[in-house]
Parts: structure tokens; sequence; C-alpha cells
């Protein structure tokens, strides 16, 4: 059986729980909790939202466990050149089945252009 070992998976994850740990602080901090898209629609978004305004709605879409909301959501902020964003899409990617139980796909050619915009 190939397995990591606890201590590895942790290194690797641990970068996201700290993203995860401040978007919770931020939004029990703010007065009203932004609005979390319906499970069968995508995002909406506004000209007037800001992409980190986005990416903290996609976050939370992500903290509630609506994956797949979550998911697309980073997914057109990455193509947009959104940092954060990009580096949640690619994780997502990488360890869907074993973190979220379903896979996340993107093409050779996504996986390529995001590599590039990872800070």
């Amino acid at each position: 059986m190939n397995q990591r070992p606890p201590h590895r998976i942790l290194r690797h994850l641990a970068p996201w729980l700290m993203v995860v740990a401040c978007a919770a602080s931020q939004a029990q901090a703010s007065p009203a909790p932004a609005p979390v898209p319906d499970q069968g629609k995508t995002m909406p978004t506004t000209s007037s939202q800001t992409l980190d305004e986005q990416f903290e709605l996609a976050l939370l879409a992500y903290e509630r466990n609506h994956w797949p909301q979550a998911f697309d959501a980073f997914t057109v902020l990455a193509n947009q050149g959104h940092a954060n964003a990009t580096r949640m899409v690619i994780q997502m990617h990488r360890h869907g089945p074993r973190l979220y139980g379903q896979q996340f796909p993107l093409t050779s050619l996504q996986l390529q252009r995001f590599a590039q915009h990872r800070p």
C-alpha cells in the first residue's frame, strides 16, 4: 500500500488550512455574512465586486463544503489571474479524490496556464 506519512500530507495542507482559518476569522469579524451561491447555480458576479470579494465568496462556499461551486468560482478567478484562487484550483484538482471524495478536472492547458500564475 503506497501511502504518504501523515506529516507529509499535513505539510502540504498547512498553508491551505491557514487560508481557510484566516478567511473564517475575517468572516466572523464582518457584520453581515456574504451570500452563498445556490447549489445548482454558478456564482453571480457584478462589476462592482472586486476579485478579492469574489474570492471571499468562493472561500465561503468552500468552508461550507460546497466544493463544486467553490471550485468553479476559484477557476473563474484563476482565469483572471487571481493568485490565491489559482492555488486553490490546483490543490483541489490535485487532492480532490482523497480530500473531497470527487475529482475536479482541469485540462493540461489550464494546468500549464495556472502554473504560470502561481506566486
